[in-house]
């Protein structure tokens, strides 16, 4: 059974479709929307929904007579069906978004992002960086903090990853047990109030200041501008001791 839901749900059927579904497809006589909702454990508010949209799917059908009735579609058909559907919405999805020129990040020199956007932005550019990631901070992330799977991978597969985080108690702490994971990623220091800054690959640097007490990420694509900072970066990277582990 736990094999059939598995494929149910890889055909993108969700939790209460199944399991109407599955109800509807063992019994062997047409069965009311009552007896479906009692039997599978479903909300019988919900019922004729969850029913309506199999229907629409094919994968069950509406017995005539005096009352509603259901009993499921021939398995092998209507399954194949739903599936052959399915590949015929992708492939017009496919056909619209080839028509579409959809911007590259890269293609734009200077852009700016706020809020949400902005860690999102940051965790994408890491996950592309294929040579090195350096990085200024003013707080490091907790060891429990989605970055660190991010992190551990980008080093399995040889990136470089380097961090100067701003001097305080909190932050020293935090370094150490990093270091312990990765050794020597992160270092502490005194920094400017509100230092974050970034290069990766010798291709992107990102700034991110402070406009009415709201963090805003400059992100330039621009390879002299981050050659620069790298040397930058490094020259404080190679002259401040790392954090005792």
């Amino acid at each position: 059974m736990e094999d059939i839901v598995a494929v149910l749900k890889d055909m993108g059927l969700r939790d209460y479709l199944i399991k109407a579904y599955l109800d509807v497809l063992k019994s062997k006589e047409p069965s009311t929307a009552y007896e479906i909702a009692k039997s599978s454990g479903l909300p019988l508010s919900k019922i004729y929904e969850i029913l309506d949209e199999l229907m629409k799917k094919g994968l069950i059908y509406l017995v005539p007579g005096k009352f509603k009735k259901f009993m499921a579609c021939e398995p092998k058909t209507s399954l194949k069906n739903l599936l052959l559907s399915q590949l015929e919405s992708i492939n017009s999805l496919s056909s619209r978004i080839e028509t579409l020129k959809l911007p590259s990040s890269k293609q734009e020199k200077v852009m700016i992002f706020r809020g949400k956007e902005r860690m999102a932005v940051f965790e994408n550019d890491l996950k592309n960086a294929e040579k090195y990631s350096y990085s200024f901070f003013q707080n490091i992330p907790q060891l429990n903090h989605p970055l660190r799977e991010l992190i551990k991978a980008k080093i399995k597969k040889g990136i470089d990853i380097k961090g100067i985080i701003s001097m305080n108690e909190k932050n020293k702490e935090l370094c150490s047990q990093w270091n312990k994971l990765f050794p020597d990623i992160y270092k502490v220091k005194n920094l400017l109030e509100n230092s974050r800054m970034g290069v990766i690959d010798d291709e992107i640097v990102r700034f991110t200041l402070i406009e009415n007490d709201e963090p805003v990420m400059i992100r330039i694509n621009d390879s002299d501008l981050a050659k620069l900072f790298k040397k930058v970066f490094m020259t404080e990277w190679e002259g401040d001791e790392s954090c005792k582990k």
